[in-house]
């Protein structure tokens, strides 16, 4: 039987050993895959364990602002799509693509309609990013194969950039406690900042090659990847669509 302080002990233990890990994670790109790629892995927490916990962290934030500031109040008014939009909707195939009901559902209350595609669209992009993140690993491994053969390593590596590109979206989907507009804003276009430069830093460190190589590979990489999300959120919009 374990005992009390025993188990303290330990919680405290892995406590610190997860701070240390997210500190590392967030400040030094590249760094945490470099250590395992080392074979230094007990310090720190395994990077499926960061991953869920800055993934997890993500999914509690919005609930979380929404217990503590209630949530959004419900418009009484209705504004419908201008004719002109409803007429451009109609000549790209709209109404039959979306049935004659849902179609005039749709274009009676464009606050409500657009509301429903972006929190559909909103709620499915964190997993979205669970499934695009092996496929990360894919190309990331087709790319720099020579220098890194194993596709776990790969895999570690993209684990390690999509934990904190989580990590920094859950610090903007807090932002909103505040109620200060502002503040979401600069925290949004903090996000793309950061991640665009947590990226490059990643690469660079753990993936390596020349100067005139790592432009190339990360340029076909990203675009790569670009499509696979666009693609994704496009299918994701059509679904909310259609469930609307």
């Amino acid at each position: 039987m374990t005992e009390p302080a025993d188990t303290s002990h330990e919680a405290l233990r892995g406590g610190a050993k997860l701070i240390a890990t997210l500190k590392a994670l967030l400040i030094n790109p590249g760094f945490l895959t470099n250590e395992c790629l080392a074979g230094r892995r007990a310090r720190w927490i395994e990077p499926i364990g960061v991953f869920l916990v800055c993934s997890v962290a993500y999914f509690l934030a919005g609930p979380l602002v929404t217990r503590i500031n209630g949530a959004p109040a419900v418009r009484a008014e209705t504004v419908p799509f201008p004719l002109e939009a409803q007429a451009a909707l109609e000549q790209l195939g709209a109404r039959e693509w979306l049935g004659d009901e849902r179609f005039t559902r749709m274009t009676a209350d464009a606050g409500a309609s657009s509301v429903y595609v972006a929190h559909t669209v909103s709620a499915a992009v964190p997993r979205l990013m669970f499934v695009l993140m092996p496929g990360f690993a894919l190309l990331t491994w087709l790319a720099w194969r020579n220098s890194l053969p194993r596709y776990r390593e790969h895999l570690w590596f993209s684990l390690h950039l999509h934990s904190a590109w989580f990590a920094s979206m859950t610090v903007a989907a807090l932002t909103p406690i505040a109620g200060i507009v502002a503040i979401d804003a600069v925290a949004g276009l903090g996000v793309l900042v950061y991640c665009t430069w947590y990226c490059a830093v990643a690469m660079q460190c753990v993936l390596g090659g020349t100067g005139a190589q790592m432009f190339v590979r990360t340029a076909i990489v990203s675009v790569v990847y670009a499509v696979w999300l666009m693609t994704a959120l496009f299918a994701l919009t059509a679904y909310a669509l259609l469930r609307y």
